[in-house]
């Protein structure tokens, strides 16, 4: 009971927020507010947010019986559903698409990166996670940023899938802050790297038309890596879509790390072994991790672009690099 008040004064706080997001006066306002929230309180839709705001959509809810609804209304048996990350298919674009066409994948075993911090390595069900990938697709390990650098900077990274689980944090200068993630060195990643790396690439691509060079998911199990940054400051998963990833599925908050390892293995089992597209396996894991344990974390989770992301299929075994 005492979890299920948390979350339901968790569920009251995202509806707050998304109540003051909505305010204001005029009665066209009031109908479009009223014609927006009746259709968030639906189900099973799919919503994308193009917004200057980096806010947790999956965080914000309706029916939370506080500010939403009939005043005085009783909170919800379970407060769960009141979520819109609970509801609905979510993705955040901020503009950031950068192509106005589709990358889809024609071979015929997907190729995917595994960037682990060697100290999280031996972290409950964070070698399940790896065997997963080595049984679904071609695997290669990295384990310093150096090498993620040294990808970078090259014209081609032909990777469908990137997953990352090692440390972030967040970088302070003055009252400027931004993510970064270090694996196993002390070598820090962030946007204004990636876009160090990646821009030329990037521009040739536009300019000469030709294939994307760079077009993974990206599963970025890295503490704050979905957080916002200070305003002018790229987040390292925009900046990622910006150069060409597909989408970026990352917590927007410290993450522990049995919790991460599970919702990795949870999320990527419905995205590889199952087929389903990125949005729904991200809504599944959510409802999953809600009804077998009642944990709210993996409401935390947001993706930025990459909805329809799938991987395509592939006949198993493992063939490790």
């Amino acid at each position: 009971m005492e979890v299920l008040a948390q979350v339901s004064e968790l569920a009251e706080e995202g509806e707050y927020l998304l109540d003051e997001l909505l305010a204001g006066e005029g009665r066209e306002l009031a109908e479009v507010r009223r014609r927006l929230m009746d259709l968030l309180g639906r189900q099973d839709l799919r919503i994308r947010f193009d917004s200057d705001l980096e806010l947790p959509w999956p965080l914000l809810a309706v029916g939370a019986g506080h500010t939403a609804g009939v005043p005085g209304e009783e909170t919800p048996a379970d407060p769960f559903a009141t979520f819109l990350g609970h509801r609905h298919e979510i993705e955040a674009l901020s503009g950031v698409y950068p192509t106005a066409y589709w990358y889809e994948s024609t071979r015929t075993r997907p190729a995917s990166s595994a960037w682990t911090d060697e100290e999280l390595a031996g972290t409950l069900l964070a070698g399940d996670v790896i065997k997963l990938l080595d049984d679904r697709t071609e695997l290669m390990e990295h384990f310093h940023g150096s090498e993620l650098l040294a990808a970078l900077h090259q014209p081609v990274v032909d990777h469908d899938l990137m997953y990352f689980y090692c440390h972030g944090e967040y970088v302070r200068q003055g009252d400027r802050t931004w993510q970064a993630l270090r694996l196993s060195d002390p070598v820090p990643i962030d946007a204004s790297i990636v876009d160090r790396y990646r821009k030329r690439h990037t521009e040739a691509n536009a300019r000469e038309g030709t294939l994307c060079l760079f077009h993974p998911m990206v599963l970025l199990n890295v503490c704050f890596a979905g957080a916002p940054a200070t305003a002018g400051y790229a987040g390292i998963a925009a900046a990622l879509v910006k150069h060409g990833a597909l989408g970026v599925l990352a917590p927007s908050i410290a993450m522990p790390q049995v919790f991460g390892a599970e919702f990795a293995l949870r999320f990527l089992t419905l995205y590889m072994t199952d087929g389903l597209p990125a949005g729904r396996a991200v809504l599944e894991t959510v409802r999953w991790f809600a009804r077998e344990y009642r944990n709210p974390l993996a409401l935390t989770y947001g993706l930025v672009c990459g909805m329809d992301s799938r991987l395509p299929a592939s006949p198993e075994g493992p063939t490790r690099s």
